[in-house]
This record gives structure tokens, C-alpha cells and sequence, in this order.
């Protein structure tokens, strides 16, 4: 196992350095390390035969490989290796807690509320929060949570731009885009039609650009001039708005997500 923990240290350097990361070759590196291990006779019939130091160095591999794909933006490969994560982290209790692992279980449970998986969300969170704790990184799913469930769109853009690592980029733009997406269909459903401004504002879009890419998305269509987004009548029983009613409704709207 000498060769395992030479090429370990290798990885572990080139993962916790504060230089850009070769990831071709962290992956090269980690599917070697994956198959060392995996390939030791002993380890399908008794595992815990495996030294405490190299089932450690096999769980960090893990968490290095859950990174990386992170990293890659390959989520479903995410999820298939925290879910091996997870029966480390909560079946070998022998071992010295990870200091990774309350980053990697907070990250998979953003991903699920990206996901609407409220009862997986909730299940997992009582399961990660009873082996946690007090932790910002538990606590910023708990944030998130709390302003999702309480429709607060401006407190999610807050903590969308604020998180504990930048891991959480990905996960947090899908949880404020399901929300805005949300946040649009009442929009459509209520008002004729918009300035982009207006619409900008409403969805909390730092740029127009950014609200005509989101429009295009959605194929609302454009009036003539291109200044308006226009909704149709899906509901002939909906009140009409006038320009003034539309702006006082853009302004109570943004009040009150700020204030939520």
C-alpha cells in the first residue's frame, strides 16, 4: 500500500492548494486510487481488515472525487458518490469525523431543494443535522430554506451571491432560477404584459441582458418595439392593468420580496 499512499499525498496536494487544480489529472489520480483499493482481496468479505489510516485516505478520495465533479458540473455523478459518502459517514463511526463532510452533506441538500424534494430534503437534513450540528454550512441551507418557504426572493438572491464556499455556486443558481421560474408563472398569469425594466426588477436580474436571455427561455414574445413583454390572455376573467397600475405593482412587488 506504499504506492497508494504515495500517489493519496499527491492528489491531497494538488486538491487542498490554494493553486488551480489539474482536474484531468486529479480524476486520472483518483480512479487509480478507487482501484487499488476495490481490487484488495479481503475488502468485499471484511472490510474493516482495511487499516483506520487508509479507510480515512479512501473516504477523502471519495470527497475529492465528489468535488471534482462538482467542479465539472457532472451532478448526477455528485450524487452517486455522496451516496457512498453517506454510509461512511454515518455507518463508520470509528473513524474521526471529516471536516469535508459537513460541506459535501450541505451541498447535497441544496441540491435537493433545487430539486422541489421537500421530503428527502427534510429527512436528510434531520439525518445530517443530528451528525453536524451547529455548522455555517448547515446553517446556510437552513437559510435557504427558510426565505424558499417563505417566498422571500430577495433574501435567496442575497445568500445565492454569499455562500460559505463557492461549491455551492451551482446548486444555489439552480434553487434561484426553479424560484424564479415559480415567480414567473404567477407574473404570466396576472398581467397582460411588462417593461423589460420592469420585469428585470420584479425577478431581481442585475442586467437586461440576463432578463431577455430568461425571456427567450420562457418564448414569452416582444411587443413591436421591443419594450414590452407581453403575457396574452390566457384569462379572459383577469383584470386589466393600466401603465399606472403596472408600476405601482412592480414597486409594491420589489418592497416586498426585500422586506420577506
Amino acid at each position: 500500500m506504499d504506492n497508494y499512499s504515495k500517489q493519496f499525498q499527491v492528489l491531497s496536494e494538488m486538491m487542498e492548494g490554494d493553486h488551480s487544480i489539474d482536474v484531468q489529472r486529479a480524476v486520472s489520480l483518483v480512479s487509480d486510487l478507487k482501484t487499488i483499493v476495490l481490487e484488495l482481496p479481503f475488502l468485499t468479505t471484511q472490510e474493516g481488515q482495511l487499516p483506520s489510516e487508509y479507510r480515512i485516505m479512501f473516504r477523502a478520495v471519495l470527497e475529492y472525487e465528489a468535488i471534482l465533479h462538482i467542479k465539472r458540473r457532472m451532478l448526477e455523478d455528485f450524487v452517486r458518490t455522496l451516496s457512498q459518502l453517506k454510509c461512511n459517514y454515518y455507518l463508520s463511526t470509528d473513524l474521526p469525523p471529516s471536516n469535508k463532510m459537513p460541506l459535501l452533506l450541505s451541498i447535497y441538500l441544496v441540491h435537493l431543494l433545487s430539486l422541489n424534494l421537500v421530503s428527502e430534503f427534510n429527512l436528510q437534513f434531520q439525518l445530517a443535522n443530528r451528525l453536524i450540528g451547529d455548522n455555517e454550512n448547515l446553517n446556510y441551507v437552513i437559510s435557504l430554506n427558510r426565505a424558499l418557504s417563505e417566498n422571500s426572493f430577495s433574501r435567496l438572491f442575497t445568500l445565492e451571491i454569499n455562500p460559505p464556499s463557492e461549491l455551492f455556486a451551482q446548486f444555489t443558481s439552480d434553487l434561484l432560477n426553479g424560484a424564479r421560474h415559480n415567480h414567473a408563472n404567477s407574473i404570466e398569469k396576472s398581467y397582460e404584459k411588462l417593461t423589460i425594466s420592469d420585469l428585470a426588477k420584479v425577478l431581481h436580474f442585475t442586467k437586461e441582458d440576463d432578463a431577455r436571455t430568461f425571456i427567450h427561455k420562457r418564448k414569452w414574445e416582444m411587443d413591436q418595439d421591443g419594450m414590452y413583454v407581453l403575457f396574452g390572455k390566457k384569462n379572459e376573467m383577469r383584470q386589466k392593468l393600466n401603465d399606472a397600475s403596472v408600476e405601482r405593482f412592480v414597486d409594491l412587488a420589489v418592497q416586498i420580496s426585500a422586506l420577506a
